[in-house]
């Protein structure tokens, strides 16, 4: 884009302070007409005789020497005292050494924009994924590129982020079985563990959300110690518990009397 362009010292210069501000104004402006239409500092009669006090201002200009008047391509104007601005044939070249740099930098971003890589993975890729690879318990394998996914028995063993409720149809992993076997002996296991599921299927509350259930039933035998019956036989601690609360809730409330 041209520039008209505008001594510093303008403002004090003696032929601008003949003139006055009205037709310095006017100056300025005219100035801004010929270097967007290349006129190279030609202003025709009919633009000014368009302006407010046209004329008048114009006057004003050749009286202080800023203005002269001329003839170009055979209309009638004024032409600016020693025209110092950009020709219209520079202005053209550098017009076009711009088009040629922008044109250079639109084809310098399309060329990396097909060098580089996507990081997007393409629609085949996208379909060959397998389903464990979109689902919770997929491990990607870092040291072997070739092994993709862990098997569906160790994604289904490890334990959510989460707490959650014992599930319905929960029972404790074989590996736990095994390890209740061996140091409970002296239980019925299967009696502690229907008491547990019992207890944390009718309990409420924060702390009936577990992330590890086979842990809790762990922890739930630990505690279980038995208390011998009066057949001899173990009754689990569990049991025991749950037969003395409903015991209570079956009693009638007890008044306070004053004697």
């Amino acid at each position: 884009m041209p520039w008209f362009k505008v001594d510093d010292a303008l403002h004090s210069h003696p032929k601008a302070i003949k003139a006055g501000d009205e037709a310095i104004g006017f100056w300025t402006r005219a100035g801004t007409f010929s270097m967007a239409y290349g006129t190279d500092g030609f202003i025709p009669e009919w633009w000014v005789k368009q302006q407010h006090r046209g004329m008048v201002k114009a006057k004003r200009l050749v009286e202080a020497t800023m203005w002269h008047a001329g003839v170009r391509d055979g209309e009638r104007g004024w032409m600016f005292h020693q025209w110092r601005q950009d020709s219209k044939a520079k202005i053209e070249v550098d017009r076009e050494k711009a088009r040629q740099r922008k044109a250079k930098q639109r084809e310098s971003q399309q060329e990396s924009q097909c060098d580089t890589p996507s990081d997007k993975p393409s629609d085949s890729q996208s379909d060959s994924q397998s389903d464990s690879e979109r689902t919770p318990g997929y491990i990607p394998n870092t040291q072997n590129p070739e092994v993709t996914e862990v098997t569906s028995e160790l994604a289904s063993q490890a334990p959510p982020k989460r707490g959650h409720r014992i599930p319905d149809d929960w029972q404790p992993r074989d590996s736990t079985k095994a390890w209740a076997a061996e140091r409970f002996a002296h239980l019925n296991l299967r009696e502690e563990l229907a008491a547990f599921k019992r207890h944390w299927e009718t309990n409420t509350g924060a702390n009936t959300r577990k992330l590890d259930w086979d842990k809790a039933f762990q922890n739930w035998l630990h505690n279980a110690k038995g208390t011998p019956s009066r057949n001899g036989n173990q009754v689990a601690t569990s049991d025991l518990r749950f037969a003395q609360a409903q015991a209570l809730k079956n009693q009638p409330p007890r008044r306070l009397e004053l004697g």
